[in-house]
């Protein structure tokens, strides 16, 4: 009698697992909604997203997934379902931060920052810095050397006025609107590299500061902060 009673629980369980597996089959999803973390999400996705459109609820889920997944531009998202048919995406997408532009074709790689290739551009405002080989394709990850040099950038973009920053086999070489450059290593600590920077230049800027008078001798100046103790010259 036990064993009946427990064949006939397990029976109702296959029952009630095959209706609501026939149920979930025959909703065919009619809307997928997708936003991130600014509004609406990038067109590359959304299209990809409206291509779920029709197929049935299950089907849906597993290809809204794989898409999310296999997409370097989102870096966490979240799915849930609306009744009666309709999927909403909450995506967090990569955003740029950085610029990597190619010195003689001027095509720009855009970089978030984690150091994410996100995609190609014309041009850009954001900081950048020039180099003079084949750029990352979007989905890599540009180098630690690369990534050093695009975060070092960031900051003295915030502080100076740049002209141009190039990665040289010597170093990271800032360009100032005034003439003036600076060559970095690239690694360290950027809080005393840029301390060192900032001190140095106020100096050439004090009209009472001797360093200043002994600089009105030349043009432009080269601080190299390779060293432990920079060098002028």
């Amino acid at each position: 009698m036990k064993k009946l009673k427990v064949v006939i629980k397990l029976m109702s369980v296959v029952f009630v697992s095959f209706l609501i597996f026939l149920l979930l089959n025959s909703i065919r999803i009619n809307q997928v909604t997708c936003e991130n973390q600014y509004g609406k999400c990038g067109e590359m996705i959304s299209s990809e997203l409206e291509r779920t459109k029709d197929l049935n609820i299950i089907s849906a889920r597993k290809k809204i997934l794989t898409i999310i997944s296999e997409s370097f531009l989102v870096k966490n998202y979240s799915l849930s379902y609306k009744l009666p048919a309709k999927y909403v995406v909450h995506l967090v997408e990569r955003k740029p931060t950085f610029a990597l532009e190619n010195e003689i074709s001027e095509k720009v790689a855009m970089v978030d920052n984690e150091g994410k290739v996100l995609g190609y551009s014309g041009g850009t405002t954001l900081p950048s810095v020039l180099v003079n080989y084949e750029l990352p394709i979007p989905g890599e990850n540009v180098t630690n050397k690369e990534l050093f040099s695009l975060k070092l950038v960031s900051q003295i973009y915030s502080i100076f006025k740049v002209d141009k920053s190039i990665i040289e086999k010597e170093g990271l070489t800032v360009y100032f609107n005034d003439g003036n450059r600076a060559i970095f290593p690239y690694e360290g600590d950027m809080k005393v590299l840029l301390g060192s920077l900032i001190i140095i230049l106020n100096k050439t800027k004090d009209d009472e500061s001797d360093f200043k008078a002994n600089l009105e001798r030349n043009e432009n100046i080269a601080i190299d902060l390779r060293y432990e103790n920079p060098v002028i010259r």
